[in-house]
């Protein structure tokens, strides 16, 4: 949910209030382009993303998010600051640097060859406790009410429910499988939360649903937006059977299939569901392949 521009202007207000900051409200950021969903705000800083989250009474996942990128651009990574996080008008917000760059190019092999050198630098920089990876079997299963909604898959076509079939039989015995535990993981690693610039990453954004685990997610997530993308999907896949064994694999694509294809469906998306329920089959068979 979206702050509409009365109420953006009261947060901003409240928040200038809490800090003792004078930010003034810009433009929306729009969706496809710099930190979708947010609001460009400029202060004596320099120009900055405000992100509100109504009806959230805690701001650790926004805390989680500052921790993880202070951790990260200490270690070269080119992710926000966070100048404040907190609770005002009902709700958990965010101010962060803006950063430089557009969408990246899911199909440039020097793009996405970079990204996956920054993945790197997640490895062992996990922290707090990790639910890892039973987080996803419920994902999978039962659903999360945020981005996978398994429930739906069911009704949508022939090929969902059997998508869903085959992630279930997957999750039955994903609990117990062996898997990195103490890397950063993203969880949100689409292609508009990874900016470029003069054909370079420049930056990696939307650091919210950061958690602990294994960063080889991130670059499943990586693979399956690009998977049509022909100049790129070999060596991605390449990259998840090093990080992976074959039941964090089936795992991991498992639960991207699920998670993409029926928050498609939820937010009534059929090209892209259906889309992403073809992709799911498609990586599920590879995986049975190896």
């Amino acid at each position: 949910m979206r702050p509409h521009p009365a109420s953006a202007t009261a947060v901003l207000s409240a928040i200038n209030a809490q800090t003792g900051s004078a930010y003034r409200l810009g433009e929306r950021l729009s969706g496809g382009t710099r930190n979708s969903g947010a609001w460009l705000v400029d202060g004596p800083e320099g120009p900055a993303v405000l992100k509100w989250v109504p009806g959230e009474s805690s701001p650790e996942p926004q805390r989680a998010a500052a921790r993880t990128c202070e951790l990260l651009s200490r270690l070269g990574a080119p992710v926000p600051r966070y100048r404040s996080v907190g609770t005002v008008s009902g709700g958990a917000y965010a101010v962060m640097d803006l950063m430089p760059g557009s969408t990246m190019n899911p199909g440039s092999p020097r793009q996405i060859r970079e990204l996956l050198s920054l993945v790197e630098l997640q490895k062992d920089q996990g922290f707090g406790a990790s639910e890892w990876p039973a987080q996803l079997v419920d994902r999978i299963t039962v659903g999360d009410g945020n981005y996978s909604y398994p429930g739906v898959m069911g009704d949508w076509s022939p090929e969902a429910r059997h998508l869903q079939q085959r992630a279930r039989d997957i999750a039955r015995r994903g609990r117990s499988i062996a898997c990195r535990t103490s890397d950063i993981v993203h969880q949100d690693m689409n292609p508009s939360n990874i900016l470029a610039e003069h054909g370079h990453i420049s930056a990696i954004i939307d650091w919210e649903n950061t958690t602990t685990g294994d960063r080889a997610w991130d670059v499943t997530e990586i693979l399956f937006c690009a998977w049509e993308k022909t100049t790129v999907r070999g060596f991605i896949w390449e990259r998840l059977c090093q990080l992976t064994s074959g039941e964090s694999r089936s795992l991991y694509c498992a639960d991207m299939a699920v998670s993409f294809a029926s928050g498609a469906m939820v937010h009534r998306s059929p090209e892209w569901a259906n889309r992403c329920v073809r992709v799911g089959h498609e990586l599920l068979d590879a995986c049975r392949r190896i």
